[in-house]
């Protein structure tokens, strides 16, 4: 499925007159309504972001009050209703936009949602998983562990940055619509999911639409056998085109590219890639990348390595390997808890899986 962001961008374009270069308004204003969603254009007088609450006013009365779920390149924002309707609302320009800024306020607990060890992807899977409060030192301590999930409390005693909960739960999930059921029915507050595994129904799902992606600092998909002859000949670069297609496919462009200003890459064209054969998805992947290069093509071999992302540019630069994604994962949780989970950071929410990644002898 293709993302839906350029659609939006679009839309906002068009609504918004960019599309024909004419200068953006001065207020903020309702522009279409297709309740429960409601789409904002924005204005220098009114920021806003995921999880603010809006409210909807006529001639000092108040036709309804939703939360934003969603900010389209800082210019359109879509508020999905809670309460009321702007049905009668005949002429649009004319309803007055009220906003309220979420507070990032410390929770009690925090309910997080996680790949179980069962639970492979294309890519690889984890022969165990745990939880590590992302935070160093002794702020959390296991209060209870199992093999389906893990509960932390904090220590009162440590001070934190950021609205850390006094109580963290990991609770891991070996099917991924197990875990998509789980936080649709509340029972976790914010769920992960691995590249590619969040499901179509969820992803278009206005409460769930525009969710977070946290990227983790270990593990990356990698080219190996693409360095130059010569001694001084630098990393080539597979066709960008067919890594999109590669991402876009089977990940649902949930990887994230990996660049690197500091390290000199050159186009070479066509490259056949050989998936390594111990990632579980390796026939559907090499199936793909068969039909993006030619047989005569420069062969390379596409595998997943453990490697720690703060090292990827020494190791892009002796020619052990050209990385080509970093593994980005799926944060989804309600808009009401996005400004928290900005806060915490969604990388580090990420993070806090460890994953030992199984390989295998073919």
């Amino acid at each position: 499925m293709r993302s839906a962001e350029p659609l939006l961008h679009g839309l906002a374009l068009a609504l918004l007159g960019g599309a024909c270069g004419c200068a953006a308004t001065a207020e903020p204003r309702v522009v279409m309504v297709r309740e429960p969603r409601v789409y904002v254009a924005l204005a220098d007088s009114l920021e806003l972001r995921s999880g603010d609450r809006v409210t909807f006013r006529l001639h000092e009365r108040d036709l309804g009050s939703g939360l934003v779920t969603r900010v389209v390149e800082h210019e359109l924002a879509i508020v999905e209703l809670r309460s009321g309707s702007l049905a009668p609302a005949k002429q649009l320009t004319r309803v007055e936009i009220l906003a309220e800024r979420s507070a990032s306020r410390p929770l009690a607990r925090l309910r997080v949602g996680y790949p179980g060890a069962g639970r492979s992807n294309l890519l690889f899977a984890c022969e165990r998983v745990g939880f590590v409060p992302p935070l160093a030192g002794r702020a959390y301590r296991a209060i209870a562990t199992s093999e389906r999930g893990e509960r932390w409390s904090r220590d009162p005693s440590v001070a934190l940055p950021g609205p850390w909960p006094d109580t963290l739960t990991a609770q891991f999930f070996d099917d991924a619509n197990d875990e998509e059921i789980a936080l649709e029915r509340g029972d976790v507050d914010v769920a992960i999911f691995w590249p590619g595994e969040l499901s179509r129904q969820m992803r278009e799902q206005s409460r769930w639409e525009g969710h977070l992606f946290g990227v983790r600092s270990r593990g990356v998909v990698a080219a190996l056998g693409l360095r130059g002859t010569s001694s001084n000949s630098v990393a080539v670069a597979p066709d960008s085109a067919a890594l999109e297609r590669f991402n876009r496919e089977l990940f649902r462009d949930d990887l994230l590219r990996w660049s690197s200003p500091g390290t000199r890459a050159r186009p070479f064209g066509p490259i056949r890639f050989e998936v390594d054969l111990a990632s579980p998805g390796w026939r559907e992947m090499q199936r793909l990348l068969d039909g993006l290069a030619p047989a005569t093509a420069r062969h390379a071999r596409l595998d997943v390595r453990n490697e720690p992302v703060a090292a990827l540019d020494s190791l892009a630069a002796s020619g052990t390997m050209t990385p080509l994604f970093l593994l980005r994962c799926p944060v989804v949780c309600a808009p009401e808890l996005r400004p928290v989970i900005d806060a915490l950071g969604a990388d580090a929410l990420v993070d806090a899986l460890d994953c030992r990644m199984r390989r295998r002898t073919p």
